[in-house]
């Protein structure tokens, strides 16, 4: 019953971050986030207008310490559901596309 539960709130989180990143301005590579001038800013600044795939899964987990998301179970289950080891790295390598459907194949899961 606790995966089932952790699962399910994981997929809830990625639901929101795919809702997110869907607006390609919204998606960043080389940082966490950035504010309206590209400039790094931590994810759940105020001032962030743009995210990368484990920014916005730390955005909608509501963590400030960048870091403490490897932690999250959400991570961890994009891990899981698509064999991607290195979410950030996914990302900076990635088109705007690429990213979308690996929440979508993690999502369907």
């Amino acid at each position: 019953m606790w995966n089932f539960l952790k699962n399910f709130r994981a997929r809830r989180v990625l639901k929101r971050v795919r809702k997110l990143l869907s607006d390609p301005n919204k998606w960043c590579q080389g940082a966490f986030a950035r504010d309206k001038n590209s400039d790094h800013v931590e994810s759940c600044s105020e001032f962030a207008v743009s995210w990368c795939l484990l920014g916005a899964i730390n955005k909608e987990v509501g963590t400030s310490d960048d870091f403490s998301i490897y932690g999250s179970s959400a991570a961890k289950y994009l891990r899981e559901k698509t064999g991607i080891r290195d979410i950030v790295l996914f990302n900076d390598h990635a088109t705007h596309k690429q990213v979308l459907d690996l929440l979508d194949k993690a999502i369907r899961r």
